[in-house]
This record gives C-alpha cells, sequence and structure tokens, in this order.
C-alpha cells in the first residue's frame, strides 16, 4: 500500500529534476541549434540595416559640419568611413576565412580614423561620425562571438546526452 502512495505522489507531484528521454534530448539540443541560427541571422540583418542608414546620416552630418561649423572633413575621411561600412557589410554577408583578415583590415582603417579625429578639431558630431564605424566592428565582432561560443557549448551538450527511454 505504501508504495501506491509513493507512485501516486509522483505522478501528481513529478520530481523537477526527472531525466528527460534521449528523443526529446535531441530534439531539444535541434531546437537550440536553429534558434542560435535564427538569432544570428537576426542580428546581422539588423547591423546590416543599420549600416546602411549610417551611410546617409554620416554624409548628413559631413553636411552639417560644412554648413554650420565651418569644419572641413576631408574627403580622406569621408572615403574610409564609407570603406569601412562596405568591409562591414561584406563580412556580414560573405561567410568565409577571410573573417578575420577583414576585421584587421577594418581596425587599421577605424585606427587611421582616430588618429585624424585627434588631429582635426574635436566637435561631437566629428566625433559620432567617426564612432559609428568603431561601434560597427564591436558589434560584428561581439555577434559572431556570441554565435561561435553559443555553437561550441550545444556541441559540448550533445557530447553530454545520457540514454534514457521513458517506457
Amino acid at each position: 500500500m505504501s508504495r501506491l502512495r509513493k507512485l501516486d505522489q509522483r505522478i501528481l507531484h513529478p520530481p523537477e529534476t526527472e531525466p528527460i528521454d534521449i528523443d526529446d534530448q535531441n530534439q531539444l539540443i535541434h531546437n537550440l541549434y536553429q534558434l542560435n541560427d535564427a538569432n544570428h541571422q537576426l542580428y546581422n540583418k539588423v547591423l546590416c540595416y543599420s549600416i546602411l542608414i549610417e551611410f546617409p546620416v554620416s554624409v548628413y552630418i559631413n553636411l552639417l559640419l560644412k554648413r554650420k561649423y565651418e569644419i572641413r572633413v576631408s574627403k580622406l575621411i569621408q572615403l574610409i568611413i564609407l570603406l569601412s561600412q562596405i568591409l562591414t557589410i561584406i563580412n556580414i554577408l560573405i561567410k568565409s576565412d577571410l573573417f578575420n583578415m577583414i576585421n584587421i583590415i577594418n581596425g587599421l582603417l577605424i585606427i587611421n580614423l582616430w588618429y585624424w579625429f585627434s588631429q582635426i578639431d574635436k566637435n561631437v558630431l566629428v566625433g559620432l561620425m567617426i564612432g559609428i564605424p568603431t561601434f560597427n566592428l564591436i558589434m560584428i565582432v561581439f555577434i559572431n562571438k556570441w554565435f561561435n561560443d553559443i555553437s561550441s557549448n550545444l556541441m559540448n551538450l550533445k557530447k553530454l546526452r545520457y540514454k534514457y527511454k521513458l517506457v
């Protein structure tokens, strides 16, 4: 009689740490992979669209600096900003082994931008115009690191599966 009461209690109030069936484990890991891929694609799309919006904004800031503050941002700085934005978009759209090389080139361009910023009048708008490519590079590195870390954790989770079959 006591066994039946214990069984009834387990049915009515199941323990929270009950093992998961192996098929359910596989399905859960598969769902996590899909969620990780979907989030990675979403964040890359948002970053890509924001870069496409940023370019006209940087051109507008350049025009505003010329008209209102009489600060001339050289064509070289505008070209470096455009090139940095193009490299970031290429980095998002093309998945290849060139990821680190593109980041290094983009980082060198941004260092060059900050050098030019230190040489000219330090207006807040100029800093904003130069800070945008810096933010883009940081975001692409963080998004890809986050995706790769979660992918490696899911690979480790796949290795930790245990065999358990519900009857």
